[in-house]
């Protein structure tokens, strides 16, 4: 990986873990006469603490093996008449959506790459820019594939003993393993990616709530056909 993919996907570290913490702050209901539970009161830190780890790496000049780093992919969207910035994120899939103008960069935190072998052929299917809703999917899809990682990296800072500075680095299973495919899990990545989107949205001639539980079940896709082949937007 190069020096500014590592810097990238620090920045992009840093960026998660600081919209994360603000939850701390953030009620969950916005009614001062509900109850004042926070969103971050529903967080497990766990989920966040490689990911800090990554954040904080350069401030204390901790070194990071570049092994480590999760999947990054980058594409080009058709924002015509959109909004000129998007962003998503998921603790529970540690992934993150950020998207400028027509670029969008997608990466998942702690697969050390493998949400990528997991999806080469769909995302060598991808050969014009996506629309909205095919950029959440495709965000589902690499949330859903790290979901599915069944022996994960084991991360941990340790001393490099050619320097005896502190690095970041894991232990990476010789072989990636993963669950039998749940179409339902992709299914409830995609319905929450969606999100305020619905309401655009018609499946089988149902629209807002609806087609989201249509969603859920994980056999509706904006990126591909019956086939498997791209939709053009």
């Amino acid at each position: 990986m190069s020096e500014g993919k590592e810097k990238l996907c620090c920045w992009l570290s840093l960026v998660f873990t600081k919209v994360h913490l603000r939850d701390f702050k953030n009620r969950i209901s916005p009614d001062l006469r509900e109850d004042h539970e926070v969103i971050g009161d529903k967080h497990s830190l766990g989920e966040l603490h490689h990911i800090h780890a990554l954040a904080r790496a350069g401030l204390f000049g901790i070194s990071i093996d570049t092994k480590i780093f999760g999947s990054i992919t980058i594409v080009r969207i058709d924002y015509s008449g959109e909004p000129t910035f998007d962003y998503c994120d998921n603790l529970l899939g540690r992934g993150i959506l950020l998207r400028v103008n027509d670029l969008a960069i997608i990466h998942t935190f702690d697969d050390c790459g493998a949400v990528s072998s997991m999806l080469e052929h769909q995302l060598a299917a991808l050969n014009s820019p996506l629309s909205k809703l095919q950029l959440r999917e495709l965000y589902a899809r690499h949330l859903a594939a790290n979901a599915h990682i069944k022996e994960r990296p084991e991360f941990l800072t340790r001393i490099d003993p050619t320097n005896a500075e502190p690095i970041i680095s894991a232990n990476i299973p010789e072989e990636l393993t993963t669950y039998p495919y749940s179409p339902t899990i992709f299914g409830h990545f995609l319905a929450g990616s969606i999100g305020n989107h619905a309401s655009s949205i018609s499946i089988d001639g149902q629209t807002g709530g609806d087609a989201l539980e249509l969603i859920e079940t994980g056999h509706v896709s904006f990126l591909f056909d019956e086939d498997g082949k791209f939709i053009a937007p």
